[in-house]
């Protein structure tokens, strides 16, 4: 049996220790992350598309947690601290049955190939250019698409349209329908880390690292590519959208209207 949710590192105890009597002792759990840096990027700029972030990465990475690593949170603990989410599933099951699971780049079948290993199948049924991953595949927003988002989002709050309108022609809608039908040139700028920030991010990175070190969980990847400093972020001119996405941005809201 096989269980794949990527908010399962958000749940709370009761329904981790619900998960550990109902799975039982042989269960192991997998948790898979990237870069750190470009991941808070992916998550800042998905939850802008989805309207659940309104400000830009500058300011929302300021309000996030990067305190001491390893202390234990009552509640949720913020997404920001990696390896901390993953201490409650290290309590429940052991670090014996722990995986992690650093993806690179540079080596882009390693997930793949770590799953099969774990469920002991055939190579080839877990290919990462299978046709059923590669036409599943979420591209990110570039940065000039998210600030395009921000802004209109901006603009329609401003204007007094309604939170609900806002959600279904333009989060559900017009944003949605951009991201998935757009192809931006290859030279378009992708969103990044303000310069003032990179250090705050890598030195967090390092202790976050060290946790999941400390526990002896089996860790297929390496520390250097996930503390590497994330790319640096475009300036981006907000008064110049490039045609097309303004194109599909219209196509989109009108396809939501009808």
């Amino acid at each position: 049996m096989l269980i794949s949710d990527e908010w399962a590192s958000t749940l709370p105890s009761a329904a981790i220790q619900h998960a550990r009597r109902t799975l039982g002792a042989d269960a192991h759990i997998v948790y898979t992350v990237r870069n750190y840096g470009e991941f808070l990027v992916s998550l800042w700029q998905e939850d802008v598309r989805a309207g659940k972030i309104t400000v830009d990465l500058g300011e929302w990475l300021a309000g996030r947690d990067f305190s001491e690593s390893g202390t234990r949170v009552r509640g949720r603990i913020p997404i920001e601290r990696q390896a901390d989410r993953l201490g409650p599933w290290v309590d429940a099951f052991g670090a014996s049955n722990v995986h992690v699971i650093m993806t690179d780049r540079a080596e882009p079948h390693r997930v793949a190939t770590a799953f099969g290993a774990l469920l002991g199948v055939r190579p080839a049924l877990l290919s990462a250019e299978s046709p059923q991953l590669v036409a599943h595949r979420n591209r990110g927003l570039t940065a000039a698409e998210v600030s395009f988002v921000l802004s209109v989002g901006q603009a329609a709050r401003e204007a007094g349209v309604p939170d609900g309108v806002i959600r279904s022609h333009l989060h559900r809608g017009a944003f949605e329908s951009l991201q998935a039908s757009r192809t931006p040139p290859r030279d378009e700028a992708l969103p990044g880390v303000p310069g003032a920030l990179t250090s705050r991010l890598t030195d967090f990175a390092e202790r976050q690292w060290d946790l999941f070190e400390s526990w002896g969980l089996d860790m297929v990847g390496d520390r250097a590519e996930f503390v590497r400093e994330a790319r640096a972020g475009a300036a981006v001119e907000k008064n110049v959208v490039p045609t097309d996405l303004a194109v599909h941005v219209v196509l989109g809201l009108l396809e939501a209207r009808r």
